[in-house]
């Protein structure tokens, strides 16, 4: 975690690395371009359907960035980046749009970042396998690879880790 980067950036870079986990968990191969690409598109479609977005982005001006970075939740440079893959764009006005954005000095830290989601689908998937599947906490925090105090600090909001009693004799 980078806490230099932006929301927007933050969001893609999560989208990108559970890509990684989708698409490249169960490979032994080395990460590379390839990989790379691979994840990368996986953010693309998850944050930006193509379905969604082609028509959105057919006609891609500098004032629609800062509301399809609201809407969207991306920064502008993926939005545009995401525009250009999808072919809604061409390599001239991509070029352009990029240009306008450095001149504005935005390619670093864009004007009107986004909020962070808050998550709501893990929290209700932890209930679900506690009190419909009658699993513990300590099963649930194993299932996720995590030691019970770490799983309580990430999914218990005030948790306050025990640190066992000590005595002095």
């Amino acid at each position: 975690y980078n806490d230099q980067l932006t929301n927007a950036r933050l969001r893609f870079v999560l989208a990108r690395e559970l890509g990684h986990l989708v698409l490249h968990i169960n490979f032994n191969r080395p990460i590379g371009l390839k990989v790379e690409r691979e994840a990368e598109a996986f953010a693309f479609e998850f944050l930006m359907p193509k379905t969604h977005v082609k028509n959105q982005f057919a006609f891609l001006s500098e004032q629609d960035l800062n509301n399809w970075k609201s809407y969207w939740g991306c920064s502008k440079q993926e939005i545009i980046k995401r525009a250009y893959n999808i072919d809604c764009i061409n390599y001239q006005h991509y070029k352009n749009l990029n240009n306008n954005l450095a001149k504005q000095g935005e390619l670093n830290e864009e004007a009107n970042d986004v909020k962070i989601d808050e998550p709501c689908v893990l929290n209700k998937m932890i209930e679900l396998y506690k009190n419909e599947l009658n699993y513990t906490l300590p099963e649930i925090a194993e299932m996720c690879h995590l030691d019970l105090d770490t799983f309580n600090e990430l999914f218990h909001p005030g948790y306050k880790k025990s640190y066992g009693s000590m005595r002095i004799v």
